[in-house]
C-alpha cells in the first residue's frame, strides 16, 4: 500500500522494484515489531515466516528489529552482503539476485550462508539474554 501511495515513485525496472519492496517491507516490519515491542505486557508476540526465504523457520515479530540492525550493520561493511540478503528476503531467487547484483550465483550463496549463520548467532544470543 506504502508504495502505491508512494508520490514521485520511479521504477526503473523490475530490481528496482524489488530493492524498494524489500527497504519498505523492512521498515513496516521494524514498525510493527516496535509497536508490539512498546506494549507494556509483551502483545503477545506472533511467528511470522518471511526469513523462510534465508532457509531460518519463522521467527518470532521481535526478531525483526534484529534482523532490520543486522542488514543495516552489514551495509556499513558489506554493502553487496547486505542487499543480496534484503532481496532474498523480498522473495528473490539466488539466480535473479545474482543477476541484479552482476555478481555469480557462487557469489550469492555465499553471502547468503554467511548472513545466516551470523543472523542465527545473533538471534541465540537474544533468546538466551532473554531468557534470563
Amino acid at each position: 500500500m506504502r508504495l502505491i501511495k508512494a508520490e514521485n515513485l520511479s521504477v526503473q525496472g523490475k530490481t528496482h522494484f524489488y530493492a524498494i519492496a524489500a527497504r519498505e517491507m523492512r521498515r513496516v516490519l521494524r514498525e510493527h515489531a516496535q509497536r508490539i515491542e512498546a506494549e507494556k505486557h509483551g502483545g503477545g508476540l506472533q511467528r511470522v515466516s518471511l526469513v523462510e526465504s534465508l532457509g531460518m523457520p519463522p521467527l518470532p515479530v521481535m526478531d525483526y528489529v534484529v534482523i532490520d540492525r543486522f542488514i543495516e550493520r552489514t551495509a556499513q561493511r558489506s554493502p553487496r552482503r547486505s542487499r543480496v540478503v534484503e532481496l532474498s528476503l523480498a522473495g528473490m531467487t539466488e539466480v535473479e539476485i545474482a543477476t541484479a547484483l552482476h555478481v555469480s550465483e557462487r557469489t550469492v550463496r555465499g553471502d547468503l550462508v554467511a548472513a545466516r549463520a551470523r543472523l542465527q548467532q545473533l538471534l541465540r544470543r537474544r533468546r538466551s539474554v532473554g531468557d534470563e
